[in-house]
Formats: structure tokens, C-alpha cells, sequence
């Protein structure tokens, strides 16, 4: 499992199966900052892309990684 710290940037490793989609309804990663970890949980201040900009989402570790 990996770890993650406040202040990260991450992206969603969800692929296809995610929920999110971008304006052209297609399935979309979302790239942001860690602002909280408990436990396994992990919120994300995302800042992208732009039509989730801006929203606060929490997820499992396991579907985040590290971007360099």
C-alpha cells in the first residue's frame, strides 16, 4: 500500500471504470493535492480536470498514486 503525506499531488488510477468523465463524457483520471490522510482514506483537493477543479473528494490509498 503506498503513503501518502499532506501536500502530495496524486492522480486516480481508476481508469475505465471511473466515474469520472471529462466534457466529452469520457472516462478521466483526476489529478490533485492530498489535504487530509486517516488511514487508508485520503482526501484530494482536485485541479483537474477543470470541470472537477476545485472539488474536495476522498478515496482509498489504493487508488491513488504519486506524481512526480
Amino acid at each position: 500500500m503506498m503513503s501518502f503525506s499532506v501536500g502530495d499531488r496524486v492522480v486516480t488510477t481508476i481508469g475505465e471504470m471511473s466515474p469520472f468523465r471529462d466534457v466529452e463524457n469520457l472516462p478521466t483520471p483526476l489529478v490533485g493535492k492530498v489535504v487530509r490522510v486517516r488511514g487508508i482514506d485520503v482526501r484530494v483537493e482536485v485541479t483537474g480536470p477543470g470541470n472537477w477543479a476545485g472539488e474536495t473528494i476522498e478515496f482509498t490509498s489504493d487508488l491513488l498514486k504519486h506524481i512526480d
